[in-house]
């Protein structure tokens, strides 16, 4: 009974943050925004959104495996890695505007300006901390 009470109170924050937040918000934003957003520097906050809550469902389901199963279990190793390699992404494609092939540089460009930003030493730290988390999953278990 604990374990299930565990694994339903996990999944709380994903689906808050990455599932409805992203949703009500979105309602918020005027029509107007999310055109210029679109034509102007080439976001779709549409797609943003959508990709945020898929990827909230999957980190809540990896967090429920996780929590569900039984410490000698491989799936909890499993679902370990799954879920760091998941959020790796998630932090990807925030940074990249919703493009996780820029690994951080990121061209904003309008008819009048163009703004790079370069955040690639960010992503290294982000990369390397999800190395060490992978590293610290109990592989006593394989």
């Amino acid at each position: 009974m604990k374990r299930a009470i565990r694994a339903a109170a996990s999944t709380i924050p994903y689906i808050v943050f990455l599932i409805v937040v992203p949703l009500v918000l979105l309602r918020f934003i005027p029509a107007e925004l999310l055109n210029a957003l679109a034509g102007g520097i080439g976001i779709q906050v549409q797609t943003i959104t959508t990709t945020l809550a898929l990827v909230g469902i999957s980190l809540a389901a990896l967090s429920v495996l996780k929590n569900l199963s039984r410490e000698e279990s491989l799936l909890k190793p499993i679902a370990s890695t799954v879920g760091s390699i998941v959020t790796l992404y998630l932090f990807l494609y925030i940074i990249g505007l919703g493009n996780p092939l820029t690994f951080g540089s990121i061209n904003i460009g309008t008819a009048g300006a163009t703004i790079l930003l370069d955040l690639k030493f960010i992503v290294l730290l982000i990369i390397v901390a999800s190395a060490v988390s992978w590293n610290k999953i109990d592989s006593s278990q394989f």
